[in-house]
C-alpha cells in the first residue's frame, strides 16, 4: 500500500512539475489545480498525525539534503495548530509550530515562531499554497528567506508538496515532500 501511495505521489509530482513555474514571491498567482478532482482542505488534511519525507535540491538541482518529518494537526473551529518535527540526513533536529486561521473565502493565514510576518495561503481545487518568510540559518547566518509551498492533494491520505526558497527573489533551493496521513 505504501509503495502504491509513493508511486501515485511520484506520478502526481511529475505531472505537476509544469505547473510549478512563474511563482514570484511578491505576487499572488492562483496556482494551477485539477478542478474536477478531489478538493484540498487544509483543515481536513492537517488533522491528526502525518508522516513525511523530503529531498532538497540546490538552485542547480543537486541533492543537498533529505529529511523525515512528523506532523500533528489539531483544530478548534477555524483555528488550527500544526506541529512539525524534522530530522535531516545529518541527524540534525528542528521543529516548527504553525498557528493557522481559516477565512470564509478559503484563504488562510499562519504564524510560526520563526516567521518574520504572517504567512498567507489559499486553497484552489486540489491545491493548497502558502507563501511565507522565515528567519532561519543559511550559510551559517540567520537570514530572511521567502518560501512558496504548493501542496498537491493526491487522495484523502496523500499529498505532494513542492517548496521553493528565495533570497531577494532569487531561487536558492527547492524541496519535494511526500506526506502520508496516518490512520488513527
Amino acid at each position: 500500500m505504501f509503495k502504491k501511495i509513493l508511486l501515485i505521489s511520484a506520478i502526481s509530482l511529475l505531472a505537476s512539475c509544469n505547473l510549478v513555474h512563474n511563482k514570484s514571491v511578491n505576487k499572488n498567482i492562483i496556482p494551477d489545480s485539477l478542478n474536477n478532482s478531489i478538493k484540498a482542505d487544509i483543515k481536513s488534511f492537517y488533522q491528526g498525525d502525518i508522516e513525511a519525507f523530503s529531498v532538497k535540491f540546490d538552485k542547480n538541482d543537486k541533492i543537498i539534503a533529505t529529511k523525515t518529518i512528523q506532523i500533528n494537526g489539531s483544530w478548534d473551529g477555524d483555528k488550527g495548530i500544526i506541529r512539525q518535527k524534522f530530522i535531516d540526513n545529518n541527524n540534525n533536529k528542528d521543529s516548527r509550530t504553525w498557528l493557522v486561521t481559516l477565512n470564509e473565502d478559503k484563504t488562510f493565514s499562519a504564524i510560526g515562531h520563526d516567521s518574520v510576518e504572517p504567512a498567507s495561503g489559499m486553497q484552489v481545487g486540489n491545491v493548497i499554497q502558502m507563501k511565507y518568510k522565515l528567519k532561519v540559518p543559511y550559510n551559517g547566518v540567520k537570514t530572511n528567506i521567502d518560501y512558496v509551498s504548493t501542496m498537491y492533494l493526491v487522495n484523502d491520505n496523500a499529498m505532494t508538496q513542492i517548496s521553493e526558497s528565495f533570497i531577494n527573489n532569487k531561487k536558492i533551493n527547492k524541496e519535494i515532500i511526500s506526506l502520508i496521513k496516518q490512520e488513527n
